[in-house]
């Protein structure tokens, strides 16, 4: 579990309580469920029903190590974030923000990566094989030595990519931008 910080907006649509005015420790508590979106409890009900919350917001933070296989992290904001590591195989990060996060030794084994932002994101061994790419912003990740086999790449952006020992076996390449 992790606390949500103060500049998250999470409701409550049975008590419309405003974490702004409850205090840090409040007891706001956000969870994290496989094959679920991020969830908010309120400290008044405890029911996560009951919480309307945003995209999952954690840039710049440590998740190194951590176990997210299966998450519905889509649209996600984890620019920045220390995901070195962690285990997000079958993942759903489509339109997530990744920009500038450490994903070296990641496993993003069958992750959904669609028109995901991974702008000079550090990917450096990580397992990716059979994962989604397509539309992905790859521009100047780094990749060296990463499993794409069997990911689809199409009409991603590589676009002064470091790609060197990336296994590129049975990866579809179409309209890929390579410049």
């Amino acid at each position: 579990m992790v606390s949500i910080i103060a500049r998250d907006i999470f409701t409550c649509d049975k008590h419309a309580i405003n974490p702004f005015i409850l205090s840090f420790c409040s007891g706001w508590k956000v969870l994290i469920y496989p094959h679920a979106s991020p969830r908010a409890i309120c400290p008044i009900c405890l029911n996560p029903e009951n919480v309307i919350l945003p995209p999952f917001f954690a840039p710049n933070t440590n998740l190194s190590g951590a176990n997210l296989s299966g998450a519905n992290l889509s649209g996600a904001k984890l620019y920045g974030a220390n995901l070195s590591r962690a285990n997000l195989s079958g993942a759903n990060l489509s339109g997530a923000d990744l920009s500038g996060a450490d994903l070296s030794e990641a496993n993003l084994s069958g992750a959904k990566l669609y028109r995901a932002n991974l702008y000079r994101a550090d990917l450096s061994g990580a397992n990716l094989s059979g994962a989604d790419l397509s539309g992905a912003n790859l521009y100047r990740a780094n990749l060296l030595g990463a499993d794409l086999s069997e990911a689809n790449l199409s009409r991603a952006d590589l676009s002064g990519a470091i790609i060197d020992r990336a296994i590129l076996s049975d990866t579809q390449k179409e309209k890929v931008i390579w410049k």
